[in-house]
């Protein structure tokens, strides 16, 4: 969205894509190294979703700066 504004269309499509990749690749191997260290599974994945939902609150907060 924010790359469209001047012109970047494939460049922010690009980087979406590869941001995407990135966050599931990284948060899946996060994730299970959590839920080993934690011995199970539910506590790791409720951590991921605050670092997810309050991820989400940073980006717009900071798109909407732009």
């Amino acid at each position: 969205m924010i790359g469209t504004g001047w012109g970047y269309e494939f460049t922010a499509l690009a980087a979406g894509v590869v941001g995407a990749f990135l966050g599931t690749i990284g948060g899946y191997e996060a994730r299970k190294r959590l839920a080993a260290a934690f011995g199970r599974d539910l506590p790791a994945a409720l951590l991921e979703d605050v670092v997810a939902v309050g991820g989400g609150f940073v980006a717009v907060y900071f798109a909407s700066l732009v």
